[in-house]
């Protein structure tokens, strides 16, 4: 159930809120929103990403 408010969260550059959901899904990929992706893993794992660099480079700068 984490997966689309942490892909939501993502979207709308609320970050800490999506690195939040991203650390408490199962990593699963073959759910919403991933599964319509064609390459649900490289989405999950690039939009989580995306999410930590932001908060990271938030934190450092």
């Amino acid at each position: 159930m984490r997966h689309l408010p942490a892909f939501y969260l993502c979207l709308q550059d609320r970050d800490e809120a999506a690195v939040e959901q991203f650390r408490l899904v199962d990593r699963y990929v073959g759910t919403l929103p991933w599964r319509y992706r064609g390459d649900p893993a490289g989405e999950f794992c690039r939009m989580s990403d995306l999410s930590l660099a932001n908060v990271d480079e938030t934190a450092s700068g």
